[in-house]
């Protein structure tokens, strides 16, 4: 109505008016070979390019100059004092992907049968967040600046599954057979390299409003190999190497430039069923998780301003866990 009043400066995210749904082409290559009835190996070539992705920029950045505090952000933006942060949503992203990838197959077959699979890969994009109407670009002059390594890249990855029915020693004494025969185990093996840490600022020293500058590079932020684990969780790289990013600057560390911890895990089951009657079956398991108890660690903290949590690690996933169950069928 004529009488309404708004508060200014107005934040506002929107559509471009030209907005359409993006597109992938995808492209592979396999080749095959089977050594045995029961034994096949695939070696595959995987590529895919994303055009035309969602993306989100700032319309209405604050400018740097003269004076530039982040008290004045709203003052300093080109549309003040109407507008303050406008977020638009484009199809400014974009993705590329290449992978070689193998795995191993034993169809099942005298009680055995596995998949083995190894990817080495590696996925870049200019974005890889898909929460809406979130900027994910430092630089929101320079539209190319956040392309690098995606937040999920993993370059190795390799799983291994199996299954085995031990046999039931049917001509065995039956306490062997008892105790012994009859078992099924499954494990699954998981190793793979970790994703990419992301080093930032802290602070918002580009004084653009954005909020996501990311650290200046001064050194090398590889540590030696080898180092005690309590070394290895109180700094997991460098972190003299990164210092604030000059004032009017976004930082010159690449997006996802550090790989985080790895992870490896191995999870095994034991299961095997008793007939009890005619119609009632008991099966007892046993279900172990990490059964190797390895310490997967979570990514070490990784703003450069936060200097008590920089480089460090402070968490881990869950250590070995045992399982045993006990079912009735009937």
């Amino acid at each position: 109505t004529a009488a309404s009043t708004f508060i200014l400066p107005l934040t506002y995210q929107y559509f471009d008016p030209h907005w359409h749904a993006g597109h992938t082409n995808g492209y592979n290559f396999t080749i095959e070979h089977q050594f045995s009835r029961n034994l096949v190996l695939r070696a595959s070539y995987v590529g895919t390019e994303g055009r035309d992705l969602q993306a989100f920029k700032e319309d209405n950045p604050a400018v740097y100059g003269p004076g530039a505090t982040t008290s004045n952000t709203n003052n300093r933006r080109p549309l003040a004092p109407t507008f303050a942060s406008l977020i638009e949503m484009t199809n400014g992203g974009y993705s590329n992907y290449n992978a070689a990838q193998f795995t191993l197959q034993h169809r099942f077959a005298h009680g055995l049968s596995f998949v083995a699979n190894y990817t080495f890969a590696k996925s870049l994009d200019n974005g890889s967040v898909e929460a809406q109407l979130t900027v994910t670009n430092p630089d929101p002059f320079n539209p190319n600046f956040n392309y690098g390594r995606s937040d999920f890249n993993t370059t190795h990855n390799f799983s291994l599954w199996g299954i085995y029915n031990l046999p039931l020693l049917e001509h065995s004494h039956r306490l062997v057979r008892g105790a012994l025969g009859g078992w099924q185990t499954t494990a699954i093996w998981s190793w793979r390299t970790g994703v990419p840490i992301n080093v930032l600022s802290g602070q918002d020293r580009s004084y653009s409003g954005v909020g996501l500058d990311r650290g200046d590079l001064v050194g090398n932020p590889s540590l030696p190999s080898g180092r005690p684990l309590n070394q290895a969780l109180s700094a997991f790289f460098n972190i003299s190497a990164f210092a604030l990013n000059a004032v009017g600057t976004f930082g010159n560390s690449p997006r996802n430039l550090l790989d985080g911890p790895g992870f490896f895990n191995v999870d095994w089951s034991v299961a095997k069923s008793f007939r009890v009657t005619e119609r009632l079956t008991m099966q007892v398991r046993g279900d172990f998780f990490n059964v190797l108890n390895n310490a997967n660690f979570s990514a070490p903290g990784a703003s450069v301003s936060s200097t008590s949590t920089f480089g460090k690690i402070s968490a881990a996933s869950d250590p070995r866990i045992l399982q045993f169950s006990m079912r009735l069928r009937f």
